[in-house]
């Protein structure tokens, strides 16, 4: 191990330090063997430097207390509240908090909860050594530990030597001094505690040592850390691209005294022998001798992630594997777990049950999950102080699951050792408060891999407590399913499991309800809710009732509609959030599928939630279309058992929806129908609804017999457009029939200018669709003489007039031509169609006026100057197409030119 020469210098500066500023000395002397000599006098508290941090001040109990070592003043704090109640235990907890290692791999979420409950507990340890009883208290408690022979103290004494750097006690400094070169957990830990203390990564007592006597002279820590920090900083900046320039490099520096440059280097040694710039066997062995004596968690983990980034896809028995598996099983717990769980992993464990050879030498899949299971046994005891590594542990496990169930051995990890030791520290952690609740959570999660039928009893009274937190009882879920789907649909245990996933649907966890409702959902559930009584399902009329989310709510009421049984749609009809479902778009047809799905199809039963469905609304609306649709799923012979009102009611929604313009009866496009209304519901309306409408007492105020006759000659030319006719119908409908019911409906319209107005646009339409150009114009004309048309009745008759273009449109007809793309373009709601078509209608427009002359071509002009001023708000159209317009427009006839489209 070499010395850097800036260890060196700092020593002397130490030194310099002293000469420069010199104090008196602290009130204690350290003993023959270099042990502190603390009495109960007025030595007995505070911290030779308060702050863990380089050359920063820390706030004790109030007060801004400056990095020193001179003599504290007599008057003492008071005793913090907490010490009252720490006895040894929890003082050695607290000493492991705050003594907790830097861990490498770590998410950023964990790494910053890690960090701040090591900062709280050394913030509680400072603020007690502000005080004479919290100074005896943990000055004797460390003194015990530190003194602790080789093999006993474990993880506490490398938590003791962590805190003695963070919080800033140099009169331990000697105690950890001697450990400093040492292939060893105590030596790692000792490094790093005197590299907080002093800012130097010491590679030997007796240069910690130096450091140390030259504080006991007088001088400050604070003279030159800050600088050596950032001094470090820079050397591991420009270690970083050095590597990388080289990595031939790095082998060199394993044995550097900084593990963040041991680390550093690891990962350039592993990269370039993944990048094959270094030869595979020596790179693998120069790894593998460093990792068996590395003890820093840092270094170790990279140590470890380059080895197992070369080896993981390489043969089970290959020598350099078992040789890696040997070290991690040496591996019991401690900082180092935590990149031994995710290496064990990774290793290529054999997937073959036939492997005799991989059984042998312990390279078989089970014998991986025993390693895992056996080290996060280990690792229990410590994550009441630092969950961790038990959580990677259980990351590893999950994984190694993983890989077993993709090549379908399940079995072997069901079987596993590592089952007992999963549903333990489950068992264990869900108890120990929110601390413990990610460890609980992931232990949960990992269970459900190695869950067994003889588990349920287990998982059961474990959701059942209510005790249990929500994050664990949804992930337990995960394991219920896995031992549900692998039991018999016939067995009673089952049945307990539905009950009680049933129950959870109702927890206060919007989570939990939804992973409850997910489980009946689940298509591999359906045999196991197939034997189930009708009534079991009645809790999802309840939870209809109390669910406060609008996804889940549409979650039951898909339940409600696959195994809901026809008793449940009254009390669904009542439900207090009936309104707010129907209310909601994204949830109605939900609701209308689950009523029809109650509804089995009877009549009574099927009007009466369409009835609930459409409100009391007058005006058509999503809620009447689903209404509609309820009524229009009845058989002909279901249909005429309704009540004449209902008939009414039928009729009247039909008509509210054509008057909102629905396109769902507006015979436009011709064959076209909503899959959720049926041809046969026309036939029904005009055969059934219709005329037990008209004979309903008393009459309908909306449903008079001209909106009948206007409904039914609507009814019959949609269903004249659409296919031919359906089996059971008596005759296809012809256009003639069609004309003889709007002839019908006219004559009993008359007078009623509104209602004659809606018969010529639909008729008109119809003609359209069939072909009658003459009809459909004449119907068009007159409607212009008392109404404005619709834009897609304009562009209809646009196209029935021709195009400006053919030589043979008349000159009245090319005049009616100019007036109807007018109105297009001048239309209030023309800027909301596609900028294509206004362009098209822009075109055509250009062109009639072309062939018609002024003052047509001085309307078109002003047409377009007013639309080159339009805001972009309003639909304006591209500048230049409006030149290439305008352009067109000032051509003379003859000349030819292109499309504006």
């Amino acid at each position: 191990m070499r010395t850097r020469w800036w260890t060196s210098l700092a020593i002397a500066l130490l030194g310099a330090g002293a000469c420069l500023a010199p104090r008196e000395p602290p009130p204690e002397s350290f003993s023959a063997d270099g042990a502190p000599a603390v009495d109960g006098g007025g030595a007995g508290g505070g911290s030779d430097e308060v702050s863990g941090d380089c050359g920063a001040e820390v706030a004790v109990e109030g007060e801004a207390i400056a990095e020193s070592n001179e003599v504290p003043a007599p008057a003492r704090d008071p005793a913090p509240a907490f010490l009252a109640t720490l006895g040894r235990g929890g003082l050695d907890a607290l000493l492991l908090r705050a003594g907790c290692a830097p861990l490498a791999g770590l998410p950023a979420q964990r790494e910053a909860s890690r960090r701040a409950a090591r900062d709280e507990a050394a913030a509680r340890i400072r603020s007690a050594l502000a005080s004479q009883a919290g100074g005896d208290l943990f000055h004797g408690r460390l003194r015990a530990v530190l003194a602790a022979p080789d093999g006993e103290a474990g993880e506490l004494w490398c938590a003791a030597a962590r805190v003695v750097g963070r919080v800033g006690l140099v009169r331990f400094a000697p105690l950890l001094a001697p450990h400093l070169g040492t292939s060893t957990e105590r030596g790692a830990a000792a490094a790093e505690g005197l590299h907080e203390l002093f800012g130097i990564w010491f590679s030997s007592p007796s240069d910690a040592e130096a450091a140390i006597h030259a504080l006991e002279g007088g001088a400050s820590a604070s003279v030159w850390r800050e600088a050596l920090a950032a001094a470090e900083a820079r050397g591991h900046r420009f270690l970083e691209g050095w590597l990388r320039a080289d990595p031939l490099r790095a082998a060199a520096l394993f044995g550097d005294e900084d593990p963040l440059v041991r680390a550093r280097a690891a990962r350039a040694h592993g990269e370039g022998l993944l990048a094959g710039k270094l030869e595979r066997g020596p790179g693998i062995q120069a790894l593998l001798e460093r990792e068996e004596v590395e003890f820093d968690p840092r270094a170790h983990f990279e140590l470890t992630l380059a080895l197992t980034g070369v080896l993981e896809h390489g043969a089970s028995v290959e020598p350099d594997v078992l040789r890696l598996r040997d070290h991690l099983a040496t591996i019991h717990g401690g900082d180092r777990a935590l990149a031994a769980a995710r290496a064990i992993a990774r290793l290529p464990f054999s997937l073959d049950p036939g492997d005799a050879e991989a059984a042998a030498k312990g390279m078989d899949l089970s014998s991986g999950l025993d390693l895992l299971g056996g080290l996060l046994a280990n690792l229990t005891a410590e994550s009441s102080y630092d969950p961790d590594p038990a959580l990677e542990c259980l990351f590893s496990l999950s994984a190694l699951a993983d890989r077993a169930e993709g090549a379908g051995l399940e079995g072997v990890v069901r079987s596993s050792r590592a089952h007992d030791t999963v549903l333990g520290l489950l068992l264990e952690s869900r108890d120990d408060g929110a601390g413990s609740m990610d460890l609980a959570r992931a232990a949960a999660e990992t269970f459900a891999s190695f869950a067994r039928p003889g588990d349920i009893a287990h998982l059961l009274a474990i959701l059942h407590d209510p005790a249990t937190p929500a994050p664990v009882a949804h992930a337990l879920l995960g394991a219920l399913r896995r031992v549900l789907f692998a039991s018999d649909p016939a067995d009673p245990i089952a049945g307990e499991i539905l009950a009680e996933v049933a129950r959870l649907s109702g927890s206060e966890s919007p989570d939990l309800r939804r992973r409850a409702l997910e489980l009946f959902a689940d298509e591999g559930a359906a045999p196991y809710l197939a034997p189930r009584a009708p009534e079991f399902f009645d809790f999802l009329v309840e939870r209809l009732s109390t669910e406060t989310s609008a996804s889940l709510r549409r979650r039951v009421l898909s339940l409600l509609a696959r195994f809901g049984r026809p008793e449940l749609l009254g009390r669904v009809l009542e439900a207090p959030t009936f309104d707010a479902l129907a209310a909601d778009p994204a949830s109605l047809r939900d609701l209308a599928a689950a009523c029809l799905a109650l509804a089995r199809g009877k009549a009574a039963a099927t009007l009466a939630a369409a009835r609930r469905i459409a409100g009391e609304g007058r005006v058509a609306s999503a809620r009447t279309r689903q209404a509609l649709r309820l009524a229009a799923s009845l058989a002909p012979a279901d249909a005429k058992r309704l009540s004449p009102g209902d008939h009414v009611r039928v009729s009247e929604w039909a008509w509210r929806l054509h008057l909102a313009g629905d396109p769902l009866l507006a015979p436009i496009a011709g064959a076209e129908f909503s899959p959720e209304i049926p041809r046969s519901f026309l036939r029904a309306l005009v055969d059934i609804h219709l005329p037990a409408a008209g004979s309903s007492p008393p009459p309908s105020p909306t449903l008079r017999p001209s909106v009948r006759a206007a409904l039914r000659a609507l009814a019959l030319a949609k269903l004249a457009l659409s296919a031919p006719a359906e089996s059971g119908e008596s005759e296809a409908i012809g256009s003639a029939d069609v004309e003889a019911a709007f002839a019908e409906a006219f004559e009993i319209a008359d007078g009623d200018r509104g209602l004659g107005a809606l018969l010529l646009r639909d008729r008109a339409r119809f003609r359209s669709a069939i072909g009658d150009r003459e009809g459909a114009l004449s119907d068009y004309r007159e409607l212009s003489r008392t109404a404005s048309l619709e834009l897609p009745d304009l562009r209809r008759a646009v196209d029935l007039l021709g195009r400006a273009d053919d030589a043979s449109i008349s000159p009245a007809l090319l005049a009616e031509l100019f007036e109807r793309l007018v109105a297009i373009v001048e239309h209030p709601l023309w800027h909301l169609d596609p900028l294509p078509l206004r362009l098209e209608d822009l075109d055509r427009l250009v062109r009639a006026a072309r062939r018609l002359g002024p003052p047509s071509t001085t309307r078109a002009a002003a047409i377009l100057e007013h639309l080159r001023a339009a805001e972009p708000s309003s639909g304006a159209l591209p500048s230049d197409a409006l030149t290439r317009l305008g352009a067109l427009l000032s051509e003379k006839e003859s000349t030819s030119s292109t499309s504006g489209g």
